[in-house]
């Protein structure tokens, strides 16, 4: 029964695991899927995300991916940021070493700082940081992104010299993307930083090409052609060309659908120009009110001061002097607000914080550095004496056993030399008594021989029936040859053929000892069997020896070296 219940929980246990490692593979397939949509469509990629019912399955590292698409694609759709999945995405990544992500969620930190208002200081280091962070491999769509957002916070505070710097590095990373939507928005940016500056011309050759783009119908949005209008009217309207102005700001109020603040003011300051001032006044009349309910403080200021320049063209210069009162009170806090939040001061107090930041992590890591590195050399230590220890315990082992077995071995040794020398004295001594006898008896051989030879040689020389030239041959039948023979052979051959050795060595002085006996063995007539009995080799050796032979004396392979040599008889 247990077992049964144990086999019934393993295989629970097997089907869930499996089924939550299909749900995490199908969740990464959704995001992988997600992650290729949400640049061209992000309706679609938004839905795939939403369609992920538990984020909270995935690993650290893909919830943050995860975050990061939902945040990427919200934007795109122009949805509003979530303040916590920002806010977690950007802490996330700003504890991990992937700069590109983390590039990404300080860009999106600092949007959403942004439009909510807060903290400025906060917003401005977060778009630095995404500056800082992007890596050189980054995408160009990410880079028009991090220096349009530069361009605005600069232009926001007048500084339009880098504004306009910022957002010509945007337009040039957009062309290269081919996204001419964005291109268009860039484009109308710039152009408002050029009139900022009051080069109008240059504003309006940008705003040119945002009007070809949206007549080709490459960026074509009414919000769009709404606000190039506008920039347009703006710009006439600065060079007093007030028809041109007023028929392009009549057109964005035409093409907007909600009519928007900084249009109405381009419609006032047009009125203006006409010395059209009840008009100019009622409009500036309710954008005050509606800056005040915003608690607006530039846009206050600017009516307020349109208000006094009204006022002033009426000759109503009482109220022209409040009005101007209270707009350069608005523009004192205006600058009092750009002097706190300053883009030098923000960009300072970032390279601080990032250089505390990084000297602080850079204290922890040395610190964690030592930490390990002492307790590896203390590990280190104590392996090293562990290992000493047990190094010279077995040594001091081995050497016992060593100096043991040596000891053994060198009795051993001893015993086995004595032997040997007592053998080697014995048997000594009985070579010595072999050599004796053996000398004895080879003496009392050649003795004999010598005798037995002398004899037959004179009855050989004294026989006139037997021709000179047959004596060796005659000697040679009588007698066995062997390798002692030689002196005695070369002796009669001596007597039979005078000084024959002698005169082949110096016929022929390239040939050696062995070469001399060798021809004069032949011309005696001893066959090679023989010649290899005297001599104490094999037959095959003396084949050989003849054919080397052959060489040396200049002969070819059919010359006949017995015939060669048998010259110095008949010579005789």
């Amino acid at each position: 029964m247990r077992n049964r219940i144990s086999l019934c929980i393993a295989w629970a246990f097997c089907n869930a695991a499996i089924l939550l490692c299909g749900c995490v593979r199908s969740e990464k397939v959704v995001l992988c899927a997600a992650e290729n949509l949400h640049v061209s469509r992000p309706d679609s990629a938004l839905g795939l995300l939403n369609g992920i019912g538990r984020p909270d399955r995935l690993g650290s590292a893909d919830r943050a991916y995860y975050s990061l698409l939902t945040i990427q694609t919200m934007n795109r759709c122009g949805l509003p940021l979530p303040d916590t999945l920002v806010r977690e995405t950007a802490s996330y990544y700003r504890r991990t070493n992937d700069s590109m992500n983390r590039a990404k969620a300080c860009l999106y930190l600092s949007r959403l700082l942004e439009d909510r208002g807060e903290d400025p200081d906060a917003s401005m280091a977060a778009l630095f940081e995404a500056e800082d962070y992007t890596p050189a491999a980054c995408d160009a769509y990410f880079r028009t992104l991090v220096q349009s957002d530069l361009g605005d916070i600069y232009h926001a505070q007048f500084k339009d010299r880098e504004a306009v710097r910022h957002y010509l590095r945007a337009l040039e990373y957009c062309r290269t993307t081919g996204r001419r939507q964005n291109e268009a928005r860039i484009l109308s940016r710039l152009s408002n930083a050029y009139m900022t500056q009051k080069k109008c011309d240059s504003a309006i050759y940008y705003l040119r090409t945002v009007f070809d783009l949206c007549e080709t119908g490459e960026a074509e949005t009414p919000s769009l052609l709404a606000s190039a209008c506008g920039a347009a009217g703006q710009a006439y309207l600065l060079l007093d060309r007030l028809d041109s102005a007023e028929y392009y700001i009549r057109r964005s109020l035409r093409l907007s659908d909600e009519q928007t603040f900084g249009r109405w003011v381009l419609m006032a300051e047009l009125y203006e120009k006409k010395h059209m001032n009840d008009s100019a006044r009622v409009v500036y009349t309710e954008l005050l009110a509606a800056a005040r309910s915003v608690g607006d403080t530039m846009r206050i200021g600017a009516m307020l001061h349109g208000l006094s320049r009204v006022e002033q063209a009426d000759g109503h210069y009482d109220r022209a002097l409040d009005f101007y009162r209270q707009g350069a009170q608005m523009v004192e806090a205006l600058q009092d607000r750009h002097a706190r939040h300053s883009i030098p001061d923000a960009r300072k107090k970032y390279r601080l914080e990032r250089l505390s930041s990084e000297k602080e992590r850079l204290s922890v890591h040395r610190r964690n550095l030592w930490l390990i590195v002492s307790l590896m050399g203390l590990l280190l230590s104590l392996g090293v004496v562990g290992y000493r220890l047990a190094v010279s315990r077995r040594d001091r082992r081995n050497l016992q056993t060593e100096s043991q077995r040596q000891r053994e071995q060198i009795e051993t040794q001893r015993i086995a030399l004595r032997l040997k020398e007592e053998t080697i004295v014995r048997q000594q001594s009985e070579i010595q008594l072999q050599t004796i006898r053996s000398r004895f008896d080879e003496i009392r051989y050649l003795l004999k021989s010598m005798l037995e030879m002398k004899r037959q040689v004179n009855l050989l020389v004294h026989d006139e029936r037997i021709p000179p030239e047959t004596c060796v041959e005659t000697l040679v039948e009588r007698f066995s040859l062997t390798p002692g023979s030689w002196t005695e052979i070369a002796r009669i051959i001596d007597h039979v053929h005078e000084d024959l050795p002698a005169t082949v060595a110096r016929t022929y002085p390239q040939l050696t000892e062995d070469d001399v006996r060798l021809c004069v063995l032949i011309i005696v007539g001893l066959e090679s069997s023989e010649i290899a009995q005297i001599l104490d080799i094999n037959t095959d050796s003396v084949y050989r020896k003849r054919r080397r032979l052959k060489k040396k004396i200049g002969l070819g392979i059919a010359d006949s070296l017995k015939d060669r040599l048998m010259s110095f008889v008949s010579e005789e």
